[in-house]
């Protein structure tokens, strides 16, 4: 799955940012990749939207959460790269 958040800076300029996330389901880990260098945030939320976890990533071009203590289930990954803020549903596969 490629989430892909789109920065628009002036009429003519646009800055288009990828983040590919993968292996949905997920077994323990969750992969993150970016097409540029990044900063932001990564919550986990519950499907009831309790916050799991957060971290916070600085000047990162890939990033992996570590998902092996959680129950099997669905879960929301709220992503806030850049200034720009995307949500995806990923699931906890046994």
């Amino acid at each position: 799955m490629i989430v892909t958040v789109i920065d628009c800076t002036g009429l003519e300029e646009q800055d288009r940012l990828q983040v590919s996330v993968y292996h949905n389901p997920i077994q323990n880990l969750l992969f993150f990749e970016f097409n540029e260098v990044i900063s932001g945030g990564i919550e986990l939320l519950s499907v009831e939207g309790k916050l799991i976890s957060f971290v916070e990533i600085n000047e990162l071009e890939a990033y992996q959460m570590d998902l092996t203590s959680l129950a099997f289930g669905p879960y929301f990954i709220r992503m806030n790269i850049n200034g720009q803020v995307k949500s995806l549903k990923v699931i906890k596969a046994n």
